[in-house]
């Protein structure tokens, strides 16, 4: 136990006294880390997003009379087809308006000229456009109804580019795995270039290769530890500060640490396998 605990302390006297190397490979494995991570969580996010059922398949209908709204609604009812349903009467609508933008611009009419409304939300096996366009095409038969708001094109157009953003994605985070693999390699190839004739040296004076390849496995070891670690609270912070806004984008991407794992794995292998070979190839020219 003693022997590896002093291999463990020449490992970091060694990343140390090399850091003009060492630190700029550390460097690199962080950025293509921060890449590798950004990618696979946006990928995820694009694969596992859902549209918000509260907002988007919302159906407001605008009636003709207001006696008509019970009796369509207790109609909608016998569908089966809604999960819920609210009556916005005029006199409703009107206090709404009024809050939201204010009783002036509707004092100088004679009466109140907003409609009465049915706000409808579908249940969850109605949620896709093909069951959603035929629940419209069925309430535009309905009487005394002059107008039906809805999304559908919205969830169309977000269906749409959620496909295809998820096919070039994949395509994407392929081809620049394969760039990062390169340049991990390349990465940690030079950093243990530098140091081939303290391999060299150390086999010379008889040391075991279990004892040679210990301190360079564990400087990859730190290496993919330290870019993993630099990356995800690079990559989350960014994240918070879009989830934190009010935009678009703000419902879009959703943090997975399942992704900071899988990212850390793949550099621990890339980097430990790397180094390993390049040690044992360094004792096999020595």
């Amino acid at each position: 136990m003693g022997k590896y605990l002093y291999l463990l302390k020449e490992s970091f006297r060694s990343w140390t006294i090399h850091r003009r190397v060492s630190f700029p490979t550390l460097v690199t494995l962080s950025l293509c880390s921060f890449i590798l991570l950004a990618l696979a969580q946006t990928y995820s996010s694009l694969r596992n997003f859902e549209i918000d059922q509260q907002d988007q398949y919302k159906v407001q209908l605008f009636l003709k009379k207001d006696k008509s709204v019970s009796e369509l609604k207790s109609k909608l009812e016998s569908w089966g087809t809604w999960q819920k349903t609210e009556i916005i009467t005029s006199k409703m609508a009107f206090s709404l308006f009024s809050k939201r933008y204010g009783a002036e611009m509707l004092e100088l009419l004679p009466e109140n000229p907003l409609p009465a409304s049915l706000n409808l939300w579908p249940k969850k096996e109605y949620q896709s456009t093909y069951s959603f366009s035929r629940l419209l095409n069925r309430l535009k038969r309905q009487q005394n109804v002059a107008e039906i708001q809805n999304s559908l094109d919205s969830i169309r157009f977000m269906e749409e580019w959620k496909g295809r953003l998820s096919k070039w994605g994949l395509g994407i985070l392929i081809f620049l795995l394969f760039v990062i693999v390169v340049i991990v390699r390349n990465a940690v190839q030079i950093s243990l270039y530098s140091r081939k004739t303290l391999v060299e040296n150390m086999k010379y004076i008889g040391a075991s290769k279990k004892t040679i390849l210990f301190p360079f496995v564990t400087e990859s070891i730190i290496l993919a530890l330290g870019a993993s670690l630099v990356s995800h609270i690079l990559l989350k912070s960014l994240y918070s500060i879009i989830q934190s806004s009010e935009g678009v984008f703000s419902n879009l991407f959703k943090w997975d640490d399942f992704q900071t794992i899988y990212v850390f794995s793949f550099l621990l292998v890339l980097s430990v396998w790397t180094s390993y070979h390049s040690v044992l190839k360094f004792l096999k020219n020595a």
